[in-house]
């Protein structure tokens, strides 16, 4: 009796055991499962986050990290993006703007990192830092010749590591180069003015095709053999290319692969405000589908959560509504 007494649970030291043994008892009545609807659900996988359906929600989950995996088989490989953007250590907008103008590139391990480090500044490394106006003057080659160098070094030799008596070879390959338009144009190699003949770095759709096409006409993407048709014919009126891309020396890189676009500016500061106010003034103005009032109402009320909640948006006026 005291023998059971010291160790009641003896023989039920897991869930799944007890669940039957009260079953057996007839004390337990297991749930059944009921299907109402179907939704979207994020998936934990391999410590990695996955929107179940079709949608790319990581970079991991392309088709081209696919494809660099399929060629280094037997490689620890880990994927990295660099990021560049020039900034003023001056006053922006003031009569000297550019004067001290420096460019900054950075490292980050967005994909392969769980979500909570993803975006911290602790896990984001300066890489290099140089005059912007020496860019300018010496171009691309001489500026990053270094760290394209050190890059080549990394996913070819890369480094050894020991974890808990165990030793391990990590590769690192470069994902993609991530930047604003006018960045990324400036060093990759394509034109600088989005006035130009061919201003695209994803097609070669002219001018006044990019004002009037509507839909994505695959015959005029950018790739690598058009790509090396262009720089043949050395014309950058006629290509939009003004000079080869030194990135290109990277094992496994490309500029026409680099499908990396920044969604504040093309979206959120671009093409959405035109678009909203067209469609805010079809919906209220012509079709009536619901009043000024109401919209402004929405705004008001909306939970924009603690974190946003200083920085919602202004009401729209009858005038703004009219001017579009």
């Amino acid at each position: 009796m005291f023998d059971i007494l010291k160790n009641p649970f003896k023989d039920l030291e897991t869930e799944y055991v007890r669940l039957n043994t009260l079953e057996r008892l007839g004390v337990y009545i297991k749930p059944v499962e009921i299907s109402i609807g179907n939704r979207l659900k994020n998936v934990i996988k391999n410590g990695n986050t996955f929107m179940q359906g079709n949608i790319i929600c990581s970079y991991l989950q392309s088709e081209i990290w696919k494809e660099k995996c399929s060629k280094n088989p037997n490689k620890l490989l880990i994927p990295f993006f660099l990021y560049f953007d020039d900034y003023e250590t001056n006053n922006a907008l003031g009569s000297h703007a550019g004067k001290k103008k420096l460019g900054a590139v950075y490292i980050s391990f967005g994909s392969c990192f769980p979500s909570e480090f993803s975006s911290s500044l602790n896990y984001i490394f300066l890489a290099l830092l140089f005059n912007s106006i020496d860019r300018k003057e010496l171009g691309n080659k001489i500026i990053f010749k270094e760290l394209i160098s050190e890059i080549n070094f990394l996913q070819n030799n890369g480094i050894d590591v020991q974890i808990e008596n165990n030793n391990y070879t990590i590769y690192f390959s470069l994902a993609l180069i991530l930047g604003d338009n006018l960045g990324l144009h400036s060093i990759l190699g394509y034109t600088e003015s989005f006035m130009a003949n061919f201003p695209c770095r994803f097609c070669k759709c002219s001018k006044l095709e990019c004002n009037y096409s509507l839909k994505q006409d695959n015959n005029k993407l950018r790739n690598k053999e058009n790509y090396s048709r262009d720089l043949s014919i050395d014309n950058l009126s006629l290509t939009g290319i003004y000079e080869a891309c030194v990135w290109n020396e990277i094992g496994g890189f490309h500029a026409t692969d680099n499908y990396s676009v920044v969604i504040m500016h093309d979206i959120l500061e671009g093409v959405c405000s035109y678009d909203i106010s067209e469609i805010l003034f079809e919906f209220i103005i012509n079709l009536k589908y619901f009043s000024l009032s109401t919209l402004n109402s929405r705004i008001q009320y909306f939970d924009y959560g603690p974190i946003e909640g200083q920085n919602r948006p202004q009401y729209i006026t009858s005038d703004h509504l009219k001017k579009k």
